[in-house]
């Protein structure tokens, strides 16, 4: 199959080593410009998928041609890559899940070492610590991720299927951990000051 040059048209792909056969399938929304990305990288010997940079350094560019396997709506685009996948097992291709591209896949010993040292010693820039320091003051309740103020479910909403289950299980379990609780002075001014405490920033007026 042929493609107009610059044509965007959504598809599988592959790019043959015409020296041996081997080949490697992918897919993009935008065939042309995936090819154009694809050889950049080879060319500068930087590109993500080592078996295919190796292939291009051991036998060089002219070898390799892109060519489309078949067009189709974005949407169809995993569906038929996983297809062509199965089907013809390319060995260029490193990632065999199209779901999952890293499932099955290694980091190498180099590359697990300079993921420990990127973080070895890391330390926050003033930038970042001043950003943090405004995000905590300006979201008192939230104290940290799963601490107090459980930013990890702010603004998330059951649906009802999960709230009836939820009840259903507090039910079973007799769940009733304030009935017949009674606060104490004490504890009922901390509760009302915080309450005004809130209620004046989000107001603005701290």
């Amino acid at each position: 199959m042929t493609l107009p040059f610059g044509i965007r048209r959504a598809g599988i792909y592959q790019i043959t080593n015409t020296a041996n056969g081997y080949r490697y399938i992918g897919s993009s929304v935008n065939i042309w410009r995936r090819r154009y990305e694809h050889f950049s990288m080879l060319r500068k010997n930087t590109h993500r998928n080592a078996r295919l940079q190796s292939a291009w350094n051991k036998y060089g560019g002219k070898c390799f041609v892109l060519t489309p396997l078949m067009l189709c709506e974005i949407f169809e685009v995993e569906r038929y890559e996983q297809s062509y996948l199965d089907i013809f097992k390319p060995e260029y291709n490193i990632a065999t899940d199209v779901k999952a591209p890293k499932r099955g896949t290694k980091a190498s010993d180099i590359t697990r070492e300079k993921l420990r040292l990127s973080h070895l010693g890391h330390v926050h820039s003033e930038e970042t610590k001043a950003k943090m320091s405004a995000s905590q003051k300006a979201n008192p309740d939230n104290s940290g991720r799963f601490g107090n103020g459980n930013v990890g479910h702010l603004g998330y909403k059951n649906t009802e299927e999960t709230k009836r289950e939820i009840s259903e299980t507090l039910k079973l379990r007799d769940y009733k951990p304030f009935l017949g609780h009674k606060h104490t002075d004490e504890t009922k001014k901390k509760i009302s000051e915080t309450k005004k405490l809130r209620l004046a920033q989000r107001r603005g007026e701290l």
